[in-house]
């Protein structure tokens, strides 16, 4: 656990020296750079070891197991359609969005392959799900 705030920490100041940066003009990808540059592929792992130990059904476990192998093999429009197809209008579509992409739509209406960030952002944002799950779970009422 000591380690995880150390490298929380590390990330925080990382992204904070880029924003303080006036001679960095595109933020975003700087940021983006440093974000993979932390999940790797270890964490993603570490997040699937997570899943795994959760109160999930089998099939969801699957499923999230099966994003989390997709990606790792740089399959993105898998991940983020595994995990979040769920538009059901055109005007829903926002690219670089987890469950507002284009490709749930059908292959005509895709603009373009989703990204690494896109299936990355599918991953985190279902992991950051799945938490609060088992914490709904646990709380009585």
């Amino acid at each position: 656990m000591f380690s995880a705030d150390i490298a929380v920490g590390s990330f925080v100041l990382d992204v904070v020296d880029v924003l303080q940066n006036k001679r960095i003009k595109n933020y975003y990808k700087h940021i983006d750079a440093i974000v993979f540059q932390y999940v790797t592929h270890d964490e993603i792992d570490a997040i699937g070891r997570d899943w795994k130990s959760r109160k999930l059904t089998k099939h969801i476990k699957r499923v999230l197991f099966e994003a989390v192998s997709a990606y790792k093999k740089r399959q993105y429009a898998t991940t983020a359609i595994v995990l979040w197809g769920d538009c059901y209008k055109p005007e829903q579509v926002i690219d670089g969005i987890p469950g507002r992409h284009a490709i749930a739509h059908g292959w005509l209406m895709m603009k373009k392959y989703p990204s690494r960030k896109e299936a990355l952002n599918a991953i985190l944002f279902t992991h950051y799900l799945v938490s609060l799950y088992d914490y709904e779970d646990d709380v009585s009422i």
